[in-house]
């Protein structure tokens, strides 16, 4: 699976925050401490499987990203060297 995320990190080219209507803040910290990740990849697809991407970018000093995102249910998939995250995190875009 890790080679999977890493080809899908690899073809895409800077930052894409997305072209929906809708302003989506995700903030990505470290479980139990809480404290922000900054520098992680983010990206944000329409399927379950991640094969359609509709937004990515980098997470700020804070650990926040925003994307502009249509309403309903997204993937967003998070990869920073050093971490093991389970992807995907499902969110609903109101």
């Amino acid at each position: 699976m890790g080679q999977r995320l890493d080809a899908k990190v690899s073809a895409m080219s800077g930052s894409s925050p997305g072209a929906g209507a809708n302003e989506f803040t995700y903030t990505l910290t470290e479980t139990g401490s809480g404290d922000p990740i900054p520098d992680a990849d983010v990206w944000a697809t329409t399927d379950s499987n991640g094969s359609v991407v509709v937004a990515s970018g980098r997470t700020d000093q804070n650990g926040i990203i925003t994307f502009y995102l249509d309403s309903g249910t997204v993937y967003i998939w998070r990869q920073k060297s050093g971490y093991n995250f389970a992807n995907p995190d499902t969110e609903i875009v109101p």
